[in-house]
């Protein structure tokens, strides 16, 4: 009787557990001798960005101004981001010494229909 108590209880309890969503890996690629790639379609929270950048690039990002989003550099540093004009939806980023795979990770977006994003690299 205990033993089926303490299973059903347990059963509940791990129900009200929130795990970690693990989202899509989107791959962002330049067209041959362009400095663009965009995205335009569905996002959730935990869904990435990889984009393959180099040494001292600067990664301008244009998103709707209501996701929360953060870069990642390959080594899983989280990198600061500046806000150089307006609209307030383009942020701009350094690569710095590193050069790989950087993700640019979806924290927060409210609306998860319809979004769109674009990813320059100078």
């Amino acid at each position: 009787m205990w033993k089926k108590t303490i299973l059903c209880v347990s059963l509940t309890l791990l129900g009200l557990v929130h795990l970690p969503a693990f989202g899509r890996d989107i791959v962002v690629r330049f067209a041959k001798g362009s400095y663009c790639g965009s995205y335009v379609g569905r996002i959730n929270p935990g869904d990435t960005f990889s984009l393959r950048l180099g040494k001292d690039q600067f990664l301008e990002i244009t998103a709707p101004p209501e996701v929360d989003y953060s870069v990642i550099n390959p080594r899983g540093g989280i990198i600061s981001g500046s806000n150089p004009s307006s609209p307030p939806q383009v942020r701009l980023f350094q690569t710095g010494k590193q050069a790989g795979v950087f993700k640019v990770r979806i924290n927060r977006v409210p609306y998860p229909e319809g979004n769109s994003f674009q990813f320059c690299a100078y």
